[in-house]
């Protein structure tokens, strides 16, 4: 029977991407260079069994595949061109950490724009049962960014949703922005909360990389204040090299124990408002 391969990739954590017997760190690197300019860094590996092992390095390209921003990835003829490593392979000792040099080069006619390259580490061992073989291996991502003619960072708002009404002190807003360039860029999204007297009841902000000829679903949750009424939410979303879009949305606050009190206190005033008026209705007809 044929043998089957599996590949453990990253399970992220903290600054940390742990991968079984492998923990590498930093996670992801965001690199601008010039054609043919080159730069080097640092892929600090960390054998996390309890045995010696040795490791490899190896690059791959990778990109998105939905909403949700799954990574895949692939080989690349070019990727000699753009990565080299100082050394590929090490024996690391359990528990211990060893750091691999890096460079990173753009060739001299590249195009502006964006490449996406993932440098992995991974056991050179494979391990095995009767049918399966396995290889552990933890990636960092290095998002690369090549200035020039035809390089653009742009981004589009699809949709934009958030309740009419909630009976929560929190509500969730989603969102979907499309990358319409050839380059990522970091989607500042600002969200303020305020009441009908234009008084600030909450605000978040948070910056969502976005990838280029993809479409990012995102999420995020605002927070209101003690007391029921109708609330204006204010959505300002960064869209790279296009112009920021403003949006606004309103929500109706009904939490149900302070309505539930406001609502006693107002059928309780009607009442009394009511008996008065009868009684003077009375006694203007006596």
């Amino acid at each position: 029977m044929t043998g089957m391969v599996v590949l453990i990739i990253t399970a992220m954590a903290g600054g940390l991407a742990r991968a079984g017997s492998i923990s590498i760190s930093p996670l992801r690197s965001e690199i601008e260079l010039k054609p043919g300019e080159t730069t080097s860094g640092t892929l600090r590996v960390q054998n996390t069994s309890r045995t010696a092992s040795k490791f490899e390095l190896s690059a791959e390209t990778f990109n998105v595949v939905n909403e949700n921003y799954d990574y895949e990835f692939a080989t690349a003829q070019d990727l000699p061109k753009w990565i080299t490593f100082k050394e590929s392979s090490a024996s690391i000792e359990p528990g211990k950490t060893h750091s691999f040099n890096y460079s990173v080069g753009a060739p001299a006619g590249a195009e502006g724009g964006a490449k996406y390259i993932v440098i992995f580490a991974s056991t050179a061992n494979e391990k095995q049962t009767s049918t399966i073989s396995s290889v552990e291996r933890a990636g960092m991502l290095l998002y690369i960014n090549v200035p020039g003619k035809g390089n653009n960072h742009r981004g589009e708002l699809l949709v934009l949703k958030l309740p009419k009404i909630t009976f929560h002190k929190n509500a969730s807003w989603s969102m979907r922005i499309k990358g319409t360039g050839n380059a990522h860029f970091r989607s500042k999204v600002n969200v303020k909360v305020r009441n009908i007297f234009g008084k600030t009841i909450s605000s978040t902000s948070d910056n969502h990389l976005i990838m280029p000829m993809s479409t990012r679903a995102l999420n995020g949750n605002i927070t209101f204040g003690r007391w029921p009424g109708l609330y204006r939410v204010n959505f300002n979303v960064g869209m790279g090299d296009n112009p920021a879009v403003y949006k606004t949305k309103w929500i109706v606050y009904l939490p149900p124990l302070q309505t539930a009190l406001i609502s006693i206190m107002i059928i309780a005033l009607v009442i009394i408002l009511f008996r008065r008026k009868r009684k003077k209705l009375k006694e203007n007809s006596g």
